[in-house]
């Protein structure tokens, strides 16, 4: 039987402790950077939410039936400008379901805008269904103009005055999704009165 020397067991117990002490460093490292990445996420975050786009939005009447939309960038100071803004025409409520088996259809429902107006189909790149515009540049301090004319009945209601009742001196429901390279994107709810709509 071998019996190890004690300078053969220092060398041991040696390599054991300078083991011990990497993989408590490393574990410290680890540590570390996992606290370094959250500290710097929730600093982007802070940093973030202080760009978050801030607009005036207003609808000033034309000849006929039409109004004019007008979405200016009016802040914050250090957001400069952004590389996209998409407005879309949100519904009144998101939650309509069919009720009964026959038209409308949750299709139906779906592609019908809930609200006073929509965008001119045809005007400044509007889709066919009038809900959205292409997404465009804005520079902070400018504004971004659209032409907006009054939605039609869906075809499942027979009285076209009623329909107009219905949404007379309702706000025209905006949603703006914001892009600036670099940064999450934002998404900004608004409501906006339309001419004639009496000030609360």
């Amino acid at each position: 039987m071998e019996i190890e020397t004690p300078a053969v067991v220092v060398g041991t117990l040696a390599t054991l402790a300078g083991v011990a002490i990497a993989v408590a460093s490393w574990r410290a490292t680890q540590s570390q950077s996992r606290a370094t990445a959250a500290l710097t996420k929730i600093e982007q975050h802070r940093r973030w939410s202080e760009l978050t786009p801030q607009f005036t939005v207003a609808c000033e009447p034309t000849s006929g039936e039409q109004v004019r939309l007008l979405v200016g960038l009016m802040g914050p100071v250090g957001l400069e400008r952004l590389d996209e803004v998409t407005v879309t025409i949100r519904n009144d409520r998101p939650d309509r379901t069919p009720v009964t088996a026959g038209p409308p259809t949750q299709d139906d429902l779906d592609r019908q805008i809930w609200g006073p107006y929509q965008f001119v189909r045809g005007v400044d790149g509007a889709a066919e269904d009038g809900r959205s515009v292409p997404a465009k540049p804005l520079l902070l301090g400018e504004r971004l103009e659209f032409r907006l004319a009054p939605t039609p009945q869906p075809f499942w209601v027979d009285d076209p005055a009623d329909w107009r009742r219905r949404y007379a001196g309702q706000p025209v429901r905006l949603s703006l999704r914001c892009r600036r390279e670099g940064w999450d994107p934002w998404t900004i709810p608004v409501e906006v009165d339309t001419p004639g709509r009496e000030q609360a």
